[in-house]
């Protein structure tokens, strides 16, 4: 098993062995359960806190975030989506959070 670690300030990506191989961390120091699907938690925390509370429609939605609407498709389509870091950050971006205050979030 592998952590993949971003560093989005100089835009690398580094995959590592570690020793404990059922976690994740996006460098920036949180670590996540590989027992539980980080993609379907990242969904799920866009779905259930962002787009069914904000009451817009997925094409308003996905304007409003700098994404295509069928990402947001994806996202509330109850399959497993890899979400690009690149869409994540976007997504934050529109929202005023940054990377790390998104994971610190979701890993709360």
């Amino acid at each position: 098993m592998y952590a993949c670690l971003f560093n989005y300030e100089n835009t690398q990506f580094y995959n590592n062995a570690v020793e404990q191989p059922h976690y994740f961390s996006f460098g920036y120091g949180f670590l996540f359960n590989m027992d539980r699907d980080i993609y379907i938690e990242i969904c799920e925390h866009i779905e259930k806190n962002w787009i069914i509370p904000s009451k817009q429609s997925n094409r308003q939605f996905a304007l409003d975030h700098d994404v295509d609407e069928s990402i947001i498709r994806k996202i509330l389509s109850g399959k497993r989506y890899k979400i690009e870091v690149e869409t994540l950050r976007l997504i934050c971006e529109s929202r005023g959070l940054s990377l790390s205050d998104f994971f610190r979030k979701l890993n709360s």
